[in-house]
């Protein structure tokens, strides 16, 4: 059973890796909006199948691009 992040209202196994992404993204300086709007461009159509290191590295892209 998935754990759940009771502040975000999401599990663990999607929630959480996509809050490590954006986490990661702001810890490198990027704002908080433009952490989320990478994050979810990133993930794109794949759903719960990129893992945060993933995420990470797609949404570097988008924001490199820009």
């Amino acid at each position: 059973m998935p754990q759940v992040d009771v502040e975000r209202g999401a599990g663990r196994e999607g929630g959480g890796r996509v809050n490590d992404a954006i986490m990661a993204l702001e810890s490198l300086g990027y704002s908080s909006l433009e952490a989320r709007r990478a994050v979810k461009e990133a993930e794109g159509t794949a759903n719960n199948l990129l893992t945060a290191e993933e995420l990470i590295k797609n949404a570097l892209r988008h924001l490199i691009k820009k």
